[in-house]
């Protein structure tokens, strides 16, 4: 009489292996989906953040300019800012920005739908600006600039407060 000898190995049926196989595929897909949305977010955060970063620079820049100037004037190409006979620091409007020519050079890559400067109340128009035109008519003490961001209109203003020794080379408008 011969006996055959089974062992039963401890092992998982195939059923189970593939349950297994598709529980872990579910969680994986769930992860990873999280994990995309999470991703999206923060790249979307993080955009919003260097646009507003970019808008927290100019601001900065612009306020620091008009604090140190002695002469704030309009030119062909934007806005020149002089201390002392000389350049600090100046911008130039382009079609989808601002420039800062001098001093920290940088761009600025915003969308600028409306400029206005003016001296004491006179709006001045940097468009129609002679080429001849005499160095204090070209001189601002105000500036509001809208910018758009993401869909959203911000204005920025700028005041100059001169000293009377800054606006004594003035030419007087009063006759003689």
């Amino acid at each position: 009489m011969s006996r055959k000898w089974f062992f039963r190995l401890p092992a998982f049926t195939v059923l189970e292996l593939t349950l297994a196989m598709l529980i872990s595929a579910v969680v994986l897909g769930i992860a990873y989906s999280g994990y995309s949305l999470v991703s999206k977010s923060y790249s979307r955060y993080q955009n919003r953040n260097e646009k507003l970063a970019t808008l927290a620079r100019l601001d900065e820049l612009l306020k620091k300019d008009f604090y140190k100037a002695d002469y704030i004037g309009l030119d062909s190409s934007g806005i020149r800012f002089v201390k002392d006979s000389i350049l600090l620091s100046g911008y130039s409007l382009i079609p989808h920005g601002l420039i800062r020519r001098s001093g920290i050079i940088d761009s600025f890559k915003v969308e600028i739908p409306d400029f206005i400067s003016s001296f004491e109340g006179d709006i001045l128009n940097r468009n129609i600006i002679p080429i001849g035109l005499n160095k204090e008519d070209a001189r601002i003490d105000e500036l509001s600039i809208k910018l758009i961001f993401e869909s959203d209109t911000i204005p920025f203003h700028y005041l100059k407060k001169y000293s009377s020794l800054d606006l004594i080379h003035r030419i007087p408008h009063a006759l003689h």
